[in-house]
């Protein structure tokens, strides 16, 4: 009877609550409460008889008295449900799967409370200790070597180093002191930073100054860069300013970023310290003591000396004895003081004259130039005469023997060179037969013009880098490109002045310009002058070269066109509709035309044969005469109709 109540309740609720009175959960099909000293009792079976369990259905919970443990059947099989054995260093094996549904929350998660030991324990054999379900090792150990973010497949053991880390956020491959102020390790171009990391962009890990040392291995560059200002807030821009670069040719940059030489510094910033720094004792030196273009070696108080190579007597000394310049002596004299100490010497100054080679004019002296040559050899020579002054005044580079004002050797080569640019430079050649005036690039432009000392340069003329010539514009957009007119001049017979025009193959095809002092047109290569214009009266002559008088257009040939039109000066013939029109009489036009053969106000056949007709004149004397037949047929029509009312 009880079992009959329990099932109807059952069936009635489809909620049971056993163990104590009251409504079971709402949650729960079947609620246990056991109290403080009761629980439930779960099925128990050895290991055989659960092994031999091969069709239970998924969701049955037995114990297993051979092991201890508790086990649910999922997906056909038995999964062991386990907790850790203290000490016994039991496996932990469970395909555990869920979703965590917090942010921060975790699928799985193991606290470990006591002093001693490990929270979680990894070890296998072969493959990866802990793989995501990805299929990236975010821990992987192989013989003491440590993968984080080694990709599966590709390489699973970490053999390159101890610790080798692979993926990035951003560009960051690792972190130290997130957010506070660490160090960062980035792959965009092999990087640290040092309170720097880029993730879309230079970023700073915190407030303050950020640097990076790192290298681009497309071209070899290693840089060490800061930030220029303290940036204020986690993660806001940071652009950084390369201070040292080292090219893949050697070349070292301070403050330069594309280094040009061996060391290569840039300029310093301010008037105080200059390029470079030495400090003594005391004092301090300087080079390029300053924030303008002028290079400055500076000693650290007035009576500093400069000394180059101490060694002997071979020295120069700058700024001593009230600024008096030695070379080769320790204790200058005058203002330059050249001292030798071997047969050849550094500078020399030559004289085999009664003059000097070198004169410098002083305060009380009466000699017109400040230096004077008077030699019969050059006066002046620098590299062995690869440059020299004659007595002529001349300029040799190259050549002791300079015949102009300025004369370079006879070798087909570069002359000057105006600007040496990264590609090439821009100045003068010979080369040839050919005066060669050359950019230093594809991209720089040629300009000719002139130069006012208050307002500039004025441009009148420009070549592009591509070869195209602007004349009275500074952006030509084809090969020639002309403001204004242009005027081509005749230089003798059979070339008057015009442009001649290539076809499409064959060279010289047709020619645009003058045919003789009078006339200008169209020239083809198989038809001759066949187009002109008399620029005395401007009549046209097409397909021959002469023309009648009276007359603007002359065509030898057909006209062909779908309209012409004509606008004559004489009046139109509506004058025939007027009332006091005399129409000639029937019998006197019957008679005209009898004697004449032809109607009144046209010319004779003969005359238009020989002398030709005019279109407009003619299409008017027509209409005239359409006119004057209507005239003649609604008077024929009165008479017609006066017949018919007399009949």
């Amino acid at each position: 009877m009880i079992l009959f109540f329990l099932n109807a309740a059952m069936q009635l609720r489809a909620q049971v609550k056993i163990g104590s009175p009251g409504t079971p959960n709402a949650n729960a099909v079947l609620e246990l409460d056991g109290g403080t000293n009761k629980g439930l009792l779960l099925p128990k079976l050895t290991a055989s008889q659960i092994t031999a369990l091969t069709t239970a259905p998924d969701g049955l919970v037995i114990f297993n008295t051979t092991d201890g443990f508790l086990y649910l059947r999922k997906n056909s099989a038995w999964q062991k449900i386990t907790d850790a054995t203290t000490g016994g260093g039991a496996a932990f094996t469970l395909p555990y799967s869920g979703t965590a549904s917090t942010v921060g929350g975790a699928e799985f998660s193991i606290t470990h409370t006591t002093t001693f030991g490990d929270a979680v324990y990894f070890t296998n054999n072969v493959g990866a200790a802990l793989t995501t379900g990805a299929g990236n090792n975010k821990l992987n150990m192989t013989g003491g070597n440590t993968g984080i973010g080694l990709p599966a497949g590709l390489s699973d053991n970490p053999t390159l180093g101890k610790l080798v880390v692979r993926g990035t956020v951003g560009a960051v491959s690792a972190m130290f002191g997130d957010n506070t102020g660490g160090v960062s390790v980035m792959n965009n171009l092999p990087s640290i930073g040092f309170n720097y990391y880029y993730n879309a962009g230079s970023k700073a890990i915190s407030t303050g100054f950020g640097s990076a040392l790192g290298q681009d291995p497309s071209t070899g560059r290693i840089y060490l860069s800061s930030s220029a200002t303290s940036i204020t807030g986690a993660g806001t821009s940071m652009p950084l300013v390369d201070r040292v670069v080292v090219l893949a040719n050697g070349n070292t940059g301070i403050a330069a970023a594309n280094p040009l030489a061996t060391l290569h510094v840039g300029k310093g910033a301010g008037t105080v310290g200059g390029t470079a720094q030495f400090d003594g004792t005391t004092y301090s030196s300087h080079f390029n003591y300053s924030s303008t273009e002028e290079t400055y070696i500076r000693g650290g108080k007035a009576s500093s000396q400069v000394i180059i190579n101490d060694q002997g007597t071979g020295n120069i000394r700058l700024a001593e004895n009230g600024g008096n310049v030695g070379i080769g002596i320790a204790t200058p004299a005058n203002k330059l003081s050249v001292a030798a100490n071997t047969a050849d010497d550094a500078v020399k100054f030559f004289n085999a004259g009664a003059g000097d080679a070198v004169y410098a004019l002083s305060t009380n002296g009466s000699a017109i130039n400040a230096i004077a040559f008077n030699t019969a050899v050059p006066a002046v020579k620098v590299g062995g005469g690869s440059a020299s002054i004659v007595t002529t005044g001349n300029v040799g580079i190259g050549t002791q023997t300079p015949t102009r004002p300025l004369s370079f050797p006879a070798v087909l080569e570069k002359k000057i060179s105006l600007y040496p640019g990264a590609t090439g430079d821009a100045g003068f050649g010979v080369f040839g037969n050919e005066l060669r005036m050359h950019s230093d690039n594809s991209n720089a432009d040629i300009t000719f013009g002139y130069d006012n000392f208050t307002n500039g340069f004025s441009e009148k003329m420009r070549i592009k880098g591509n070869g195209s010539v602007g004349i009275g514009n500074s952006n030509p957009a084809f090969p020639l490109d002309l403001t204004g007119r242009i005027r081509l001049r005749h230089i003798g017979a059979n070339n008057t002045a015009g442009i001649w025009l290539d076809g499409t193959t064959t060279a010289l095809r047709s020619f645009i310009g003058t045919n003789d002092n009078n006339t200008m047109g169209f020239y083809g290569s198989g038809v001759g002058w066949n187009f002109l214009m008399d620029v005395t009266d401007g009549s046209i002559m097409i397909g021959t070269a002469q023309k009648a008088a009276g007359f603007k257009v002359n065509v030898a040939g057909k006209i062909i066109a779908e309209e012409v039109r004509v606008q004559l000066r004489a009046a139109w013939p509506d004058y025939v509709f007027a009332g006091n029109y005399q129409l000639m009489p029937l019998p006197q036009l019957e008679q005209f035309i009898k004697t004449n053969n032809h109607l009144p106000g046209f010319n004779k056949a003969a005359e238009i044969e020989k002398a030709g007709a005019d279109i407009g004149d003619t299409q008017r004397k027509l209409v005239e005469k359409v006119e004057e037949l209507t005239l003649y047929v609604i008077e024929l029509q009165k008479q017609v109709e006066a017949l018919k009312k007399k009949n």
